[in-house]
């Protein structure tokens, strides 16, 4: 008996048949979610070697269209290949975002929405070497005071020039490497002059103020009369119809400008304030002005800095430091005594290495990219 009764067969439990089943469901789950996860890991990998690769396809397009002037691009999006050997296809167009270029692009490489990036560009290259030019004018000579320092090839009437002593000079100007100036200021390009119409066809306040709240980069504003705060900190490009003050100690970042479109208006570039782009006056209509016209279109104070271009069809009167190129039609200096034609007291001008200026002058000089944004703007 007791035998047969340690024979009977064991009954299990009413608890251990769910527990088994709800562990084998736990155990599916877990397999889904590893192999959801690693579908979603996957996914993501393909993901980032495609952005890596639409960034190397954009790389390597921006340099190629900025090193091959036979490269064009236009208003329109075009097909171009990134790479000499691939198939993968980048949509590209270089619009004027003021006067500095826009290059866009898209490409798209896999499912998903394209890849787009935008680059700013600007030339480093001018029609005449950087440093100072002052067209040919009757007075045949430029006079220079001791404080000027002139670190570049200066471009002057005949080639001339001769030095003013002033009591209390800070430096003595030596012998500066001079050759005879052309005729004329070089023109702008008709894409440049068609950019700066467009522009000014957009609405033009009668006065515009900017400062520390104006913090958005990269903007062009138009205005009538535009005032630059103390406080003003960005990066911005201004067009202006009658004058331009940008106060002491603002600066405007690269890559910024300026320019005034007028025969008659006014720039200054007030004590510590720097411009890091381009200072422009130029009448893209009107050409009557002539050296007789007095009035000073545009001042550079002893303590301004323009990093970049000066650029004055007109009357100038340039102290502070210009490190890149100056273009004056006219320089003049105001004194006690009055205006003193073709004359620079304390200009310092410097070689321009890091600094790309505006597309104004005629295609065939190499560009550069000045700045990159992840999408197009």
């Amino acid at each position: 008996m007791q035998g047969i009764s340690r024979n009977r067969p064991h009954t299990l439990k009413g608890s251990a048949m769910p527990t088994a089943v709800t562990f084998s469901i736990l155990m599916l789950l877990v397999g889904m979610t590893a192999v959801m996860s690693l579908g979603f890991s996957l996914d993501r990998i393909r993901h980032l070697e495609d952005k890596e690769r639409t960034e190397a396809s954009f790389y390597a397009l921006g340099l190629r269209i900025m090193s091959d002037s036979t490269i064009v691009v236009d208003d329109v999006f075009r097909e171009y290949k990134a790479f000499t050997n691939s198939g993968e296809i980048v949509l590209a167009r270089e619009t004027m975002h003021g006067l500095y270029g826009l290059l866009e692009m898209r490409c798209h490489l896999s499912a998903g929405k394209p890849e787009t990036a935008a680059k700013i560009t600007g030339t480093k290259g001018l029609p005449y070497r950087s440093g100072l030019l002052i067209p040919s004018s009757n007075v045949g000579y430029v006079s220079f005071g001791e404080d000027c320092l002139l670190s570049d090839q200066a471009m002057i009437p005949k080639g001339v020039y001769r030095k003013i002593y002033i009591s209390k000079s800070r430096n003595n100007l030596n012998d500066i490497q001079v050759s005879s100036s052309p005729s004329v200021l070089p023109e702008f390009s008709s894409k440049a002059i068609a950019a700066i119409k467009d522009i000014y066809e957009m609405p033009i306040e009668t006065e515009v103020a900017l400062n520390s709240n104006d913090s958005v980069p990269d903007r062009i504003i138009t205005g009538r009369l535009i005032r630059v705060d103390s406080s003003f900190c960005n990066s911005v490009q201004l067009f202006a119809t009658d004058s331009i003050i940008i106060s002491p100690g603002a600066i405007l970042k690269y890559p910024s400008g300026i320019f005034l479109n007028s025969s008659e208006g006014h720039v200054l570039i007030d004590s510590s304030a720097v411009v890091e782009g381009y200072a422009i006056v130029k009448d893209i209509d009107i050409t009557s002005r002539t050296g007789a016209d007095k009035d000073i279109s545009f001042h550079l104070s002893s303590t301004g800095r323009v990093r970049g271009l000066v650029y004055v069809d007109g009357t100038a009167q340039i102290g502070g430091h210009v490190t890149g190129a100056a273009y004056v039609r006219e320089p003049v200096e105001q004194t006690d005594k009055g205006i003193s034609v073709m004359t620079i007291l304390s200009l310092t001008q410097t070689e321009n290495s890091g600094y790309a200026y505006p597309l104004i002058f005629e295609d065939g000089l190499n560009r550069s990219i000045i700045k990159e944004y992840e999408t197009i703007l």
